[in-house]
């Protein structure tokens, strides 16, 4: 490896700053966590001009570098960049990372199994070709990288049962931010089911007004249901299945919800329903916990794995078993006070202050190695 100035160079992956979420917020707290200094590395930012107003306070040595598409930069610019400014290790977020180059960290915040799978919801030439360049490239990544971070157990074996067991693995889980999700200090008021959803097919949005209509026949005095997020190209879906269903009245599409409201909709929610699928943490459902909200949720081991016993799990993605999951909360008091005490604990279980330090230690041990 290239000595620097002031130790071993190691590059941070900024380019997806801008995105705002995901990858941004741990590379957020990585960042932080460089503030109490390094004794071994000198860390610098590689990103765009719009990813660096989300990180003007870096301790980091910040580089621009030019905004281009992922593939493209994950397999040129990224190393390119890495050899042009002597770097000793990289540290990226990628579906698929560098086949060469410098010792590389691929930080995974979703299972890249599950999805080189998904090809099926691609909806666009653009994104089933990007399936097969993750499916044809992702084990080539793994196998050049120094070592792999995933969130959760769950998905370390399944990486390991599909590339081999002697893949570099450390599972280091998310954070909740506690500042923004956190409970009322007044009794909920209990006047909603609330699900959020988003663009993504896997958060199953017309699944859950499907289930909401079942639950009526099992709980005809169930509060009315509120989906909240932007739903893109689903919620026409979610609209069509409660006007099938009968329920159209009783279904409110609120849209873009700021921080306050969404932690005020987890918060006093009778019944919050996140049944999504392919989940490798499942960070939502964690930030609803942090609120206290009595959450259903589908089974998915690593979902299950970060809550615990602070959720209910449906027997299975159905709609029938989530309408059961729902009723039954709605109908036992003592049940969903029970797990309003135990989501606020097990979510703070999850600290972003720690993700970001261990990622920096891990990051120093792979940079000296």
């Amino acid at each position: 490896m290239t000595q620097s100035r002031l130790g071993t160079r190691v590059a941070l992956d900024g380019t997806q700053l801008a995105l705002g979420y995901g990858a941004a917020r741990v590379l957020y707290h990585v960042v932080q966590a460089f503030h109490g200094g390094s004794d071994v590395l000198e860390p610098i930012l590689l990103t765009t001009k719009a990813g660096s107003k989300n990180v003007e306070d870096s301790p980091c040595e910040t580089i621009i570098v030019p905004d281009m598409p992922s593939t493209l930069w994950e397999q040129l610019g990224l190393p390119f960049y890495c050899e042009k400014f002597h770097v000793g290790a990289v540290y990226a977020h990628r579906a698929c990372g560098p086949t060469w180059g410098p010792p590389t960290v691929l930080h995974f915040l979703d299972d890249p199994r599950l999805a080189a799978s998904r090809g099926a919801t691609a909806t666009t030439s653009r994104e089933r070709l990007k399936r097969v360049y993750q499916r044809m490239t992702v084990s080539r990544a793994l196998h050049h990288a120094r070592l792999v971070i995933v969130s959760t157990n769950v998905v370390a074996e399944n990486l390991h049962d599909r590339y081999g067991a002697k893949l570099p693995i450390a599972v280091v889980p998310l954070g909740v931010d506690t500042d923004r999700f956190y409970p009322d200090n007044i009794e909920p008021q209990e006047d909603t089911v609330f699900h959020l959803g988003s663009w993504e097919p896997r958060d199953q949005t017309p699944t859950v007004v499907a289930a909401y209509a079942r639950s009526l026949m099992l709980a005809p005095d169930l509060p009315d249901l509120v989906i909240g997020g932007r739903l893109g190209e689903q919620l026409d879906p979610a609209r069509k299945a409660a006007e099938e269903a009968g329920i159209a009245h009783r279904v409110r599409f609120v849209g873009y919800l700021s921080d306050e409201d969404l932690r005020r909709s987890f918060a006093h929610a009778a019944v919050c329903v996140q049944p999504s699928r392919y989940e490798a943490f499942g960070l939502v459902s964690l930030e609803a916990l942090a609120c206290g909200a009595p959450l259903v949720v589908v089974p998915e081991p690593a979902v299950e794995e970060v809550l615990g016993a602070a959720a209910l799990v449906a027997q299975n993605s159905e709609p029938e078993s989530i309408a059961r999951a729902i009723a039954e909360l709605w109908q036992d008091r003592n049940k969903r006070s029970e797990l309003r005490a135990r989501g606020p604990q097990r979510a703070a279980e999850f600290s972003w202050t720690r993700t970001g330090e261990t990622i920096k230690h891990l990051l120093e041990e792979v940079a000296t190695d």
